[in-house]
């Protein structure tokens, strides 16, 4: 009789561990994706940065051109 309530005891323990585990790495993840979510935010201001400069370039071009 002891050893089955160790055993059901050592198993509550066991899926406590995996549990906590899952929970981590859960954790983890939405970490990883928080620093990715904002590496993607960072990347597509620079991208709109760069497009609005170029814009501009050409806006700029356009106007030397036509008053040549």
């Amino acid at each position: 009789m002891f050893l089955i309530k160790l055993a059901t005891f050592v198993a509550f323990l066991v899926a406590l561990l995996v549990i906590c585990m899952l929970v981590k790495a859960i954790s983890d993840q939405q970490k990883q994706m928080l620093i990715l979510k904002r590496k993607n935010a960072a990347l597509l201001a620079e991208l709109n940065t760069a497009e609005n400069v170029a814009g501009l370039k050409a806006d700029f071009e356009a106007i030397l051109d036509d008053n040549k």
